[in-house]
C-alpha cells in the first residue's frame, strides 16, 4: 500500500526548495561575468554562501527521505494489520462454523470444547498484538508531527475492525461457556442415570445369583446324620421309615452350585446304591452309571428339579 501525503506537505516543500535553487543559478552567473574583476573576499562570500545553500539543500533532501521512509514503515505496519485482519477473520468464520455444528448436535467432547476455548484465545492475543501496532503508529506520528488524513482515517478504520472482531469472540466465548455448561449438566444427569442403572444391575446381578445358587450335599449316611442334615421318619421300632432332610445347613458339608451351569454332578458311588431325598421330582433327573464305583446324576428338568427346593442332598453309602 502507498500513502500520499496531503498537499499542503507537498507544497511547503517544493517552497522552500526554490529559492534555493534560484539563488545557486544566479551566484554561478555572476561568477562566470566577474571572474576576472571580483576580489577576494567577494570570492569568499560567493564560496560562504555556496556552502550554506548546500548544507540547507541537504537537510531538506534528509527531512524529506525521513517523511518518505516513515510513510513507508507506516503503509508497511498497516498493510500486515490487514493482513491480520484478513487471518483472523478467516479463523473466525471457521471458529463460527465449528459452534453451530457443535450447538445443533446438543453434545461435544471435552478435547472440542478445549480446541475451541484454544482457538479463541489464539484470536484474542492476535487482536490484542495488532490494537497494539496501531496504537503504537498513531503515537509515532504524533511524536513527529505528522498529521496525514488519509492515514489517520485508514487507522481509525482498522482499530473499529479490530473492535468488532474483539466483540465477535467475546460472543463466540460465551457461546462455548454456555455449552459447555450444558454439557456438564448432561453429564451429571447421564452419570446419575448411569449410577441408577449400575444399582439396578447390582441388585438384578444378585437376584440372579440368588434364583440360581443351590446347595448340594454328598456324604455319607453316619456324616449327614452327625451333622444334623438328615433324620429318619416314620420308623416303628427302629424298623422301616424314610430319610428326610430336617432343613439344617452345615457349610462342611453343603457346598454352593450355579445351577445354570452344573447340570450333571459326579457321585462317588454305584448307580443303584445313590438315595436322592425327597423334594425333587424323580422325573426330572436321573442317575447314570459311571466307571467302576461311580455315578453321574443328571438334572432333565431345570425348573421342575430346583422348583421346591434349593437344597439336595444325595445319601451314599458310608
Amino acid at each position: 500500500m502507498r500513502l500520499i501525503h496531503d498537499s499542503a506537505t507537498r507544497k511547503t516543500l517544493a517552497l522552500a526548495l526554490a529559492p534555493l535553487l534560484v539563488a545557486v543559478l544566479s551566484l554561478g552567473a555572476c561568477s562566470g561575468k566577474d571572474v576576472g574583476s571580483s576580489t577576494e573576499s567577494s570570492r569568499q562570500a560567493l564560496d560562504e554562501r555556496n556552502q550554506l545553500l548546500t548544507a540547507e539543500n541537504a537537510k531538506l533532501t534528509e527531512q524529506l527521505q525521513a517523511v518518505e521512509a516513515s510513510d513507508a514503515e507506516a503503509a508497511a505496519t498497516i498493510a500486515e494489520v490487514q493482513a491480520a485482519l484478513e487471518d483472523i477473520r478467516g479463523k473466525e468464520l471457521k471458529i463460527l462454523k465449528r459452534t453451530l455444528d457443535v450447538t445443533r448436535e446438543g453434545q461435544t467432547q471435552v478435547s472440542t470444547r478445549e480446541k475451541l476455548s484454544g482457538e479463541i484465545e489464539t484470536i484474542r492475543t492476535a487482536i490484542r498484538e495488532n490494537v497494539g501496532k496501531l496504537a503504537r503508529l498513531e503515537k509515532e506520528r504524533k511524536a513527529t508531527g505528522q498529521k496525514v488524513a488519509s492515514l489517520q482515517e485508514l487507522v481509525e478504520e482498522l482499530k473499529k475492525s479490530l473492535e468488532e472482531k474483539s466483540a465477535t469472540i467475546a460472543t463466540l466465548e460465551k457461546t462455548v461457556m454456555e455449552m459447555d455448561e450444558k454439557v456438564r449438566n448432561q453429564e451429571g444427569v447421564i452419570l446419575a442415570k448411569d449410577t441408577i442403572i449400575r444399582e439396578k444391575d447390582g441388585v438384578i446381578e444378585a437376584r440372579t445369583k440368588e434364583i440360581n445358587t443351590a446347595f448340594v450335599a454328598v456324604a455319607g449316611k453316619k456324616a449327614l446324620k452327625e451333622k444334623g442334615v438328615v433324620e429318619k421318619k416314620g420308623s416303628i421300632l427302629g424298623l422301616g421309615g424314610t430319610w428326610q432332610e430336617t432343613g439344617n445347613y452345615d457349610p462342611e458339608v453343603f457346598r454352593e452350585i450355579d445351577t445354570t451351569k452344573e447340570a450333571e454332578l459326579a457321585i462317588p458311588a454305584p448307580a443303584a446304591k445313590v438315595r436322592v431325598l425327597p423334594g425333587h421330582p424323580e422325573e426330572s433327573y436321573r442317575i447314570v452309571a459311571g466307571g467302576p464305583g461311580t455315578s453321574t446324576l443328571k438334572v432333565t428338568d431345570h425348573d421342575a428339579f430346583w422348583r421346591d427346593s434349593r437344597y439336595l442332598v444325595v445319601m451314599i453309602p458310608d
